[in-house]
């Protein structure tokens, strides 16, 4: 941790010296439901979150649920039907998937999902 004394809390929760924790999971995208459970678990337990947003082409392989969770008759309001399940592992980027139209529709369905979790986590920084 570039210098920092740092040790395991517990998972994947790690403290940095001075009181300074961090957790997370690479690379989860802006829509999984992991990253909304995990910051979740941050919010509630300290006075200071900071996320930093990944690059908006992880899990383009779910390109196809996030076009059918967008159409206008599959969107119900609810906040957590924003999130998908969706694993993060090595693989779910596709050079084949990424195309403009593709593209736009991650980063507009990534955009929905940083304006709930803001109107969820008001303190939450970027």
């Amino acid at each position: 941790a570039a210098g920092f004394p740092w040790a395991e809390v517990e998972g994947d929760v790690v403290a940095l010296g001075r009181g300074h924790q961090a957790l997370g999971i690479a690379s989860l995208p802006v829509y999984n439901r992991v990253t909304l459970n995990l910051l979740r678990r941050a919010y509630e337990r300290y006075e200071l979150v900071v996320w930093c947003v990944g690059n908006w082409f992880f899990g383009n392989r779910d390109v196809d649920r996030l076009r059918d969770l967008c159409s206008d008759d599959q969107v119900s309001g609810d906040r957590e039907d924003l999130f998908l399940w969706s694993h993060f592992y090595p693989g779910v980027v596709s050079r084949e998937a990424m195309s403009l139209e593709n593209n736009l529709l991650i980063v507009r369905h990534a955009t929905r999902c940083l304006d709930a979790i803001v109107e969820e986590m008001p303190r939450i920084k970027f």
